[in-house]
């Protein structure tokens, strides 16, 4: 997933445009949302099981294996990942609402521009009338 933003970070850089659709966006938006329920509630890194909460051996073991296998410094890790993926979409969705806003500005103006020519062509007309 971060290869992904990557991937989409380098070819703004290069192009200075953004062309994904909103769909595409909200996809992504789901998989890291996904990726981190996963984390937290599947895997439950900093959930101490039953035997560890009623006998202190135990609870010594789980507390070496999380230091062991660096546990703590893995999630940093994942949660930096999630952090930068966040923010990216974060960026992303102002970029795509900011699209959706010029484009109703425009429309604002071009029914705008119809109403003055509608009527000015009004006034010409009436104008233009001989009274009786």
């Amino acid at each position: 997933m971060v290869e992904e933003f990557t991937d989409i970070n380098r070819g703004m850089e290069k192009t200075g445009t953004f062309t994904m659709t909103r769909k595409k966006l909200f996809q992504l938006v789901g998989k890291a949302n996904s990726n981190l329920a996963d984390v937290i509630l599947k895997v439950g890194l900093f959930d101490r099981s039953e035997i560890a909460w009623r006998d202190a051996k135990y609870a010594q073991i789980f507390e070496y294996l999380r230091e062991e296998y660096e546990v703590t410094q893995r999630f940093g890790n994942l949660d930096f990942k999630l952090k930068f993926v966040e923010h990216n979409i974060h960026f992303l969705q102002e970029v795509l609402q900011n699209r959706r806003s010029d484009l109703l500005e425009w429309c604002i103006i071009v029914l705008l521009s119809i109403e003055n020519v509608i009527s000015v062509y009004e006034i010409v007309r009436a104008s233009n009338v001989v009274p009786l």
